[in-house]
């Protein structure tokens, strides 16, 4: 696979491998239908789909998830050439990440601190000394 893409790195051939194994159980999977056909007749008489049909065509996809992720089909390789443009080096994660999330500012944290509280009473307008309980109040 990097005879065909130079730009993969060892950090890719989790994905690569991912993809090769997709494609061999595709394989098996599409062998089974030739060989038993894709639909069959039920008891009703009606005409249904094997169910190695849908795991075929689940397969595709996933195969397909992996390749846009790899730059294999020719929407992500458009999108890698656009976001390399004029770079010297190719940067596939840069590339990658480009693609999928426009630049944004950065968010500000808001600060750590809160501004201090104002007592509800000032220490002078306080009936009792700073440590001593609140008087208590007589019923009428």
């Amino acid at each position: 696979m990097r005879e065909l893409l130079p730009y993969l790195t060892e950090q890719d051939v989790p994905c690569c491998r991912g993809w090769a194994e997709a494609e061999l159980i595709g394989a098996a999977l599409f062998a089974a239908i030739m060989k038993d056909g894709a639909t069959f007749k039920t008891e009703g008489g009606d005409i249904a789909a094997r169910r190695v049909v849908n795991d075929w065509r689940a397969m595709k996809l996933l195969q397909l998830a992996y390749e846009r992720e790899l730059g294999l089909t020719p929407a992500a390789r458009a999108t890698l050439r656009a976001a390399t443009k004029g770079q010297s080096e190719f940067d596939l994660v840069a590339a990658m990440a480009s693609a999928v999330q426009p630049e944004e500012p950065p968010v500000e944290d808001p600060p750590d601190e809160e501004p201090p509280r104002e007592d509800p009473v000032s220490p002078k307008e306080s009936p009792t000394e700073p440590g001593q309980p609140a008087p208590m109040k007589s019923d009428p």
